[in-house]
């Protein structure tokens, strides 16, 4: 048998004890470490969750880069996260931390502002979430008797902006009320005050009507969100209002009416609704009636709570809606955030009387902040960038030129028809356009003086006249001065058997006169010289006679030679001729009244005899004349002092036949088919005499657009948000499009055509804008320029090669493809 010897050392156990022991305790050090660094951990996590969120949310409410940098700061800070403050040198201790700007495709945004805090007071354009990366170490108590003095700690947050879920309530607020906008980039236009606490300075706030049956102005309807929400009733309303609103609880569209209110409404789009059951602009919401006042104790309890609260409330905009009293509906425009400042009901008998809330306008709403777990990649592209244009509008380089104004008044006998060519022969109204009722002059004048041509167009020119007297004593055009050609009558029939024919110097003696004695700006001396105009035994409202337009515009040629052509301040005049005439011309240049040939015996209006093929003694026919005698006038008189010869067609019962030769041009031929026409006739030709020539202007290269600078009265889909469009074709013709908008606070201007695949395609882009200068509207800004040339569509090659974060950047700079000045 085998013995076993156990050979025993002193101090073994000992050895065992202590290596136990140094065990247990580095367990607890790391036990006692790892519990420290991950309650850190879990406070970055949130701190870095909440700071995604507040950076968001402050940038959604208007805020600049440096508005979210700071916010994001404050936030970590106030979580217990010792992060530098922006740009400070950091400090011992200080957590690094990141933020960056992120796109729909999930990569930082183009451009400089791709990381917060980088662009100061700018503000980022395009962006879909903020990203936030934080990274730290924890300093350990025992595990750094292990040589682990620190453990890493870190978390990467994303906050997104969306739709809001909640926070609808049901009041449209008008975004235009009589065609004037209610909004401008800083909220009201016409508000009452301002609105003030620690959150907000200077909120602009306005006391709003309910909109209804007795105030069709009102700034404000009630909505439902759903058909089937009981309408007219208080407690229903009242709970929509409660907590944050019952949108969340259902939506539904309204249908796309049959009639829209309002003459630029919407086009009904090819699909509609765009997200069904979501509120989105573009969608028709349902409308609230009431028999009586709404606003009962349970809706006025839950107003006061929000007013109490300050709860941001996201309420739709609108412009349009159906028309409908009984069951109304409105267009939703897009989404404002609003505070309520106070509310009330008016029942003082004054109008306007009824329900009001005062609101003070934040920003634009609908959109909120969430956290999300990642800022999903695509492979799909977007394509956008930055929009500018080249502003252009018409100038009047010299408004101040003095004008001789030389009027030349038709007094033959027709100016004592009515406008319709009505007269009275025998006792019975007759048309006396017609040339078998032989109507002749005075014989045949219209009873009601003040329904003749002749009253209507001495009315006007008195107008005219004390208008040029009113410039006169303000100072403001003292140098304008006035004289009168009239014409009428004819020194004999021409009949060519027997030979006879006229003279040119007796027929600008006998057929006009010139009225006053010389050139004047004086009221009583012109209202005095348009009384005695063609007046027929001393009755300044009857005329009589042929229509000797070739020798008036002979004499007019006469007294321009003999007028002054400065002005005592030194100014060259501007010589302007208003011609005024109700026939077709009918006496030669020297007088005689043309009735050659057959056919012509009553032919006095008929073109066809006052026109054409000289007669056989070589003279041209009247109408020939006339437009001779005209173009004589221009060349010497009127184009060398930039001046202009105006045609007012007064009646419409004669052919304007060769009226086109005599004006300017074609566009200066006004005709008055009604006596109240000729009053604003006269006016625009007075502004347009008095500008002059118009010269095309252009501004310098502008990034912006002012919401009065959008022209939303050419195109219904225009607002102070959307100023134009971009369409992206591919090879197969298809087409993405998406609107040129205009940033709420900066106003600056951008498009993004988001998940566009890669491939060859043809952009093109229009975009509208009103000029402040000449306040005319126009949408042709399609121009591409492109280096020194221009180009109605540009090619777009769309690659990940091309990509810079999953942007393709195409900046636009658009030019007018149209002229500002009308076309001769």
């Amino acid at each position: 048998m085998k013995q076993r010897f156990y050979h025993k050392t002193e101090g073994q156990n000992v050895v065992l004890i202590a290596g136990i022991l140094a065990l247990l305790i580095g367990m607890a050090a790391l036990a006692v470490d790892l519990g420290v660094t991950y309650a850190e951990q879990r406070n970055i996590v949130r701190g870095t969750n909440a700071a995604s969120l507040a950076g968001m949310n402050r940038l959604i409410s208007g805020g600049r880069d440096t508005d979210v940098a700071r916010a994001i700061y404050e936030s970590l800070r106030s979580n217990g996260i010792p992060v530098t403050p922006p740009g400070e040198a950091p400090q011992p201790g200080d957590r690094s931390f990141e933020a960056i700007y992120l796109g729909s495709d999930g990569a930082p945004i183009p451009g400089a502002c791709s990381r917060v805090g980088a662009c100061g007071s700018q503000r980022p354009e395009g962006v879909k979430y903020i990203q936030i990366r934080l990274d730290g170490e924890v300093e350990t108590y025992f595990a750094r008797l292990f040589g682990q003095s620190q453990l890493p700690v870190g978390a990467t947050a994303y906050a997104s902006v969306g739709a809001c879920a909640t926070g609808y309530y049901p009041f449209g607020v008008r975004s235009t009320v009589g065609g004037q906008p209610v909004f401008d980039e800083y909220g009201f236009v016409n508000y009452d005050g301002f609105y003030e606490d620690e959150t907000y300075a200077q909120l602009r706030y306005q006391r709003l009507y309910l909109r209804d049956g007795n105030n069709p102005n009102g700034g404000f309807s009630l909505l439902r969100w759903r058909n089937n929400t009981p309408a007219g009733n208080a407690g229903a309303l009242a709970e929509m209002l409660t907590g944050d609103g019952t949108y969340s609880q259902g939506y539904a569209e309204a249908p796309w009416p049959e009639i829209i209110q309002g003459s630029d409404g919407p086009t009904r789009p090819d699909s509609y609704p765009f997200e069904p059951n979501a509120i989105n602009a573009g969608d028709w919401v349902y409308g609230n009636v009431f028999s009586g006042n709404p606003f009962n104790q349970q809706v006025l309890n839950q107003l006061d709570t929000l007013k109490r609260n300050r709860t941001l409330m996201t309420l739709p905009m609108y412009r349009f809606d159906n028309g409908n009293l009984t069951n109304p509906a409105y267009y939703i425009e897009r989404f404002g955030a609003f505070l309520l400042v106070n509310y009330g009901v008016d029942n003082d008998g004054r109008a306007p009387d009824g329900p009001w809330m005062e609101l003070a306008y934040v920003r634009e709403g609908g959109q909120c902040a969430n956290l999300v777990t990642g800022a999903p990649p695509t492979n799909n592209f977007t394509v956008g960038g930055s929009v500018t244009y080249l502003p252009r509008y018409r100038t009047y380089p010299d408004l101040n030129r003095p004008v001789q104004f030389l009027l030349i008044l038709d007094v033959s006998g027709s100016m004592s028809w009515t406008f319709d060519g009505r007269g009275v022969q025998n006792g019975q109204v007759v048309t006396c356009t017609n040339p078998t009722q032989g109507c002749v002059s005075i014989e045949t004048a219209w009873p009601n003086v003040q329904e003749r041509r002749i009253y209507t167009a001495k009315q006007v020119l008195r107008r005219f006249v004390q208008q040029i007297d009113q410039d006169r004593r303000s100072g403001l055009r003292p140098h304008d001065t006035v004289r009168m050609v009239t014409f009428t009558g004819r020194l004999g029939n021409y009949v060519n058997n027997e030979g006879r024919v006229g003279d040119n110097n007796r027929a600008l003696n006998d057929l006009t006169d010139v009225l006053p004695a010389g050139w004047t700006n004086d009221r009583a001396t012109l209202e005095a010289a348009i009384n005695e105009a063609g007046m027929v035994d001393g009755d300044p409202y009857m005329t009589a006679g042929a229509t000797p337009s070739a020798v008036a515009f002979a004499r007019a040629s006469q007294v321009f030679a003999a007028a002054p052509e400065r002005a005592p301040n030194g100014m060259k005049y501007r010589r302007v001729v208003i011609f005024v005439t109700d026939g077709v011309a009918n006496v030669l240049r020297n007088g005689m009244q043309n009735n050659y040939g057959p056919g012509c015996e009553l032919g006095a209006e008929n073109v066809g005899c006052q026109m054409g093929d000289p007669l056989p003694d070589g003279s041209l026919r009247p109408l020939n004349a006339m437009v001779a005698e005209a173009q004589a006038l221009k060349e010497a008189y009127i184009r060398p002092s930039d001046g202009s010869v105006y045609v007012v067609a007064l009646s419409p019962t004669f052919e304007t036949t060769g009226l086109n030769l005599v004006a300017s041009q074609p566009d200066y031929v006004k005709r008055a088919d009604m006596p109240d026409q000729l009053q604003q006739i006269f006016d625009d030709i007075q502004v347009s005499a008095i500008q002059g020539d118009c010269t095309p202007a252009q501004g310098e290269e502008r990034d912006s657009m002012a919401p009065s600078e959008v022209p939303t009265d050419l195109r219904p889909e225009l607002t102070d948000r959307i100023v134009g469009k971009v369409t992206l074709t591919d090879a197969n013709n298809n087409t993405r499009e998406a609107w040129i908008t205009a940033d709420p606070i900066t106003r600056k201007l951008s498009y993004a055509l988001t998940n566009v695949p890669p491939g060859q395609y043809t952009l093109r882009a229009w975009l509208g804008y009103r000029a402040p200068q000449d306040n005319i509207s126009r949408d042709k800004y399609e121009l591409i320029v492109r280096g020194p040339s221009t180009s109605a569509e540009i090619p777009v090659t769309v690659s990940a090669g091309r990509s810079l974060g999953g942007v393709i950047g195409v900046p636009l700079k658009l030019d007018l493809n149209d002229n500002v000045c009308p076309t001769p």
